[in-house]
């Protein structure tokens, strides 16, 4: 289920060609899940970026959480590393 409030509900929020700035947020149970969904919304919506195909990147601070036994790290994300694919 993807859902994009502000996008939908908002005329002050709505994406217009003159928007010029976007944050793209994904939130799941899953971390890899969620990174490929963050990924495919990023390309999507980056195409149209006036450099196309190119993305700002966040640092992400997750806490130390004990009780599932994980330490406290940062990440940035989305991963811009280009991707070998084969045919």
């Amino acid at each position: 289920v993807l859902s994009m409030p502000p996008i939908i509900n908002g005329d002050m929020s709505k994406i217009s060609p003159r928007t010029r700035n976007m944050l793209i947020e994904c939130t799941a149970t899953d971390e890899h899940k969620a990174h490929v969904v963050l990924g495919t919304l990023c390309a999507m919506f980056s195409r149209y970026a006036a450099q196309p195909f190119t993305v700002e990147q966040v640092r992400v601070c997750y806490e130390q959480d004990a009780a599932a036994g994980t330490a406290a790290r940062e990440t940035l994300t989305p991963d811009v590393a280009g991707a070998e694919v084969h045919a």
